[in-house]
């Protein structure tokens, strides 16, 4: 089988992997989350992270949030076995068993325990972008006031908006009870853009880290890059056929197209003309990033701006058996684009 065969065939399990990547940390979007943060250094041998009720192994979060018994369709739909959604049981590849036996919420529960191979790709994602989101030791200088903030990237804080939590994580799974299940059975690159649309806008408001000077990663930051480096490592094990043991031995790549957008915008001559412009590559790069993110799918924005869009991709290893044919695949979407 190609590579874009392989694709093709698992597109349905690459799409069901991003949404595990989307909702592996919904518990910290929950009041709880913060009244335990304040507390978690001071348990009796210094501190208590094993207790966390975002990712409690006796209590997991999905079997235990009073908000989501509300919601029946959710609840089913994160309950099924994702080889219902991709109608196969199991894959094979250079030898390798991944049997897709396990629900959406128990790759979420897996996400610090992986247990299910599958949850291990999610597990490298998140090690991976909460230890480069660190950069510094996790015993810090935690915030105990009854008021939290949240930092910028130049040390600007605000206030934590906490009370907002629980209603944001509501009406959160109010839009996902209609519209996941819908997306899961039969994906549209829109559905998904409006999928990820409404995660933004319920984690934008929280923190991934209380910590200072952690608290300038805000959820959404951290939830989104979790899901693009779970679908990398997956797509890694399509191209070469490898499964990695440590986050540590994970890598990537990137994609990017660039053009003289500024250039571009500068020709027009009225408002409504340089208006337009922007509109111009506002779609081209929406039209990109449904390329590269869906219709192949081989990697994730992160980052764009008027000259130019550029995506994280699996790594290009050139002493690896398929390098060619991943490099043919990445000219291929060159070319379409």
């Amino acid at each position: 089988m190609t590579l874009k065969d392989k694709l093709k065939d698992y597109h349905k399990l690459i799409m069901t992997l991003e949404i595990a990547g989307l909702l592996h940390d919904t518990g910290k979007l929950d009041s709880r989350f913060i009244d335990y943060r304040r507390k978690w250094q001071e348990g009796k041998d210094g501190w208590n992270y094993y207790n966390d009720p975002h990712d409690d192994e006796e209590k997991p979060f999905f079997d235990h949030d009073p908000l989501l018994h509300e919601f029946e369709t959710l609840r089913n739909t994160l309950s099924k076995n994702i080889s219902v959604f991709c109608g196969r049981e199991e894959i094979w590849i250079n030898g390798h068993r991944l049997g897709l036996n396990i629900s959406l919420k128990e790759l979420v529960h897996q996400h610090t325990r992986a247990v299910h191979d599958l949850s291990k790709f999610l597990k490298f994602g998140d090690s991976i972008d909460s230890a480069y989101d660190r950069n510094n030791p996790l015993m810090v200088m935690e915030q105990k006031n009854q008021e939290l903030f949240m930092s910028t990237v130049f040390g600007y804080e605000s206030p934590l908006k906490v009370a907002l939590f629980d209603n944001s994580r509501k009406l959160l799974y109010c839009q996902l009870n209609t519209l996941l299940l819908d997306y899961l059975s039969n994906l549209e690159p829109d559905k998904r853009r409006k999928i990820f649309n409404r995660f933004e806008d319920a984690f934008k408001i929280g923190i991934t880290d209380t910590c200072r000077p952690a608290n300038d990663i805000p959820l959404w930051q951290h939830v989104y890059m979790t899901t693009a480096l779970c679908k990398i490592f997956f797509l890694h094990f399509l191209i070469y056929g490898e499964l990695f043991k440590r986050y540590e031995d994970c890598r990537f790549s990137l994609l990017g197209f660039g053009w003289n957008g500024l250039g571009f915008i500068s020709k027009g001559h009225k408002i409504g003309d340089v208006v337009a412009r922007k509109e111009i590559i506002k779609i081209l790069k929406k039209k990109i990033k449904e390329i590269v993110e869906y219709s192949y799918p081989i990697g994730m924005n992160v980052y764009d701006d008027d000259n130019g869009i550029y995506f994280i991709i699996p790594a290009i290893l050139e002493d690896k058996k398929g390098v060619d044919e991943y490099k043919g695949l990445l000219q291929e979407i060159r070319e379409r684009v």
